[in-house]
């Protein structure tokens, strides 16, 4: 039987994010034009930060 941190580190954050808002939307009774609203993103931001190992490497 896998952990919580170890069943996080498989997990797609989109996944998680759409499972966290279905639960909420049952719990505040949303509409279901808003939540179909919501379930889908209207931008997404892409970041890159190279980073320098203690090897100096990139």
């Amino acid at each position: 039987m896998n952990s919580s941190s170890e069943q996080g580190k498989n997990q797609n954050p989109f996944e998680v994010a759409q499972r966290q808002l279905n639960e909420c939307a049952k719990v505040l009774k949303l509409d279901a034009n808003v939540h179909a609203i919501l379930r889908v993103p209207i931008r997404e931001l892409q970041v890159s930060l190279p980073v320098r190992t203690d090897e100096q490497e990139l």
